[in-house]
């Protein structure tokens, strides 16, 4: 009887990355770093415009 070894979410993970390549790894943190800033500038946007809305009601 032979078992049959299934592959973790990790190990399909690796090997998929494998596959493809360091590129798209590289890509994918750089999509997330980029994100993360659209993120913190958005915030930023938001908290300016409320500072300036309470200064203009003040």
């Amino acid at each position: 009887m032979s078992k049959e070894r299934y592959l973790s979410d990790e190990e399909e993970l690796f090997f998929d990355v494998a596959d493809k390549g360091i590129d798209s790894v590289v890509f994918v943190i750089e999509k997330t770093a980029f994100l993360r800033h659209l993120k913190r500038l958005e915030l930023s946007q938001k908290l300016r415009l409320i500072t300036r809305n309470q200064a203009i009601k003040g």
